[in-house]
């Protein structure tokens, strides 16, 4: 993979997020050239590191402590990715040559906030989607690219059987995942019409990079570690599975590197697991034990009402072209510990 990027012209949509900003870090060490994508008058700070050329310092504060990242890339472009003409002509000439791969990550993602803000939601999510793809089948019509879409395990919405297959009809409803059915579907749409795409399907990610308190392994993580109650919105009893940041990244990078070597189908979905589902409980008691704790009884809400009792996916169509998850639930819940531990 270290020579397949190489001198590459990367292009990720969401690059301030917690996948975007680690993907950002990934692929430059890898030796792609990495243009990062953020939202207009994206309401965080950052600046480049004059010493320190293609690197940016993203900070804010939220929750009572600062957040901080580091995000490398040749250059951090504030643009709005709903217009295809404007998107053609950037994608069309960064790099010198125009890129040649683009990840698209970006998306308002907080199932909780598109519960209160469906219409922002539905209208962003879809809309970036939509003016990006037609961007990128006018740019591959005279040259090679390829495209990831991020898509989620909420697009399956609730069946009859598990664990979720990619053949499955996607009767996702919720505000957020509604949306990631529509540009799934959109994706599906412009790979008929020429474009080079895949899309992954993905398990609730977690690790490093990730301070959004709202989930619940950052969130209970910083509770346990600075003293509090760590709360559930659930009554505990949903079924997830989870993987690690690194391996998803890792399943994004393959996919992008396949469809752009012709090896595999364009407009074909993969679903990115673990494959080892847990209850939220269960899940609690091991990021207890990650944190060192083992005497901490949360707060249940059961507030989650609307959410899918059980959801977790098969992903054996990725397995047979060669990824697989490497780092387990423990091993991940640890890296994420002493990571967060580092930033409080």
């Amino acid at each position: 993979m270290d020579n397949f990027w190489k001198n590459k012209t990367v292009a990720v949509t969401g690059a301030f997020g917690f996948v975007g900003s680690r993907m950002c870090n990934t692929l430059s060490s890898l030796g792609a050239n990495v243009y990062g994508f953020i939202k207009p008058a994206n309401p965080f700070t950052f600046s480049p590191i004059d010493e320190m050329p293609g690197k940016y310092i993203w900070n804010y504060k939220r929750d009572s402590f600062s957040k901080s990242l580091t995000v490398i890339a040749n250059n951090i472009i504030d643009f709005p990715l709903n217009d295809p003409n404007m998107m053609q002509a950037v994608l069309g000439n960064i790099g010198g040559n125009g890129v040649d791969i683009v990840i698209h990550l970006a998306a308002q993602a907080i199932v909780t906030k598109a519960g209160n803000t469906p219409y922002y939601t539905i209208s962003n999510n879809i809309s970036s989607t939509h003016g990006l793809l037609e961007a990128c089948l006018n740019i591959g019509r005279n040259k090679n690219i390829s495209v990831v879409l991020a898509s989620t395990d909420k697009v399956y919405g609730n069946q009859p059987v598990l664990p979720y297959t990619e053949d499955m009809n996607l009767l996702g409803a919720g505000p957020y995942d509604a949306s990631k059915v529509c540009c799934d579907v959109l994706a599906r749409c412009y790979a008929q019409s020429g474009l080079n795409i895949g899309i992954t399907r993905n398990a609730n990610i977690y690790g490093p990079n990730d301070y959004n308190t709202s989930r619940i392994i950052p969130g209970t993580i910083i509770s346990v570690l600075n003293g509090e109650m760590p709360v559930i919105r659930s009554d505990g009893k949903p079924m997830r599975d989870y993987l690690y940041i690194d391996d998803c990244i890792n399943g994004y990078l393959l996919l992008a590197e396949l469809l752009y070597d012709k090896s595999i189908k364009s407009g074909e979905a993969y679903n990115l697991s673990s494959n080892s589902p847990i209850n939220v409980i269960d899940l609690y008691k091991k990021i207890l034990s990650s944190c060192g704790k083992m005497d901490i009884e949360p707060r249940i809400l059961s507030q989650a009402k609307t959410e899918i009792e059980k959801q977790w996916l098969n992903s054996d169509k990725i397995r047979k072209l060669g990824w697989k998850s490497e780092v387990g639930l423990d091993e991940g819940l640890s890296k994420t510990v002493e990571w967060i531990k580092e930033k409080l």
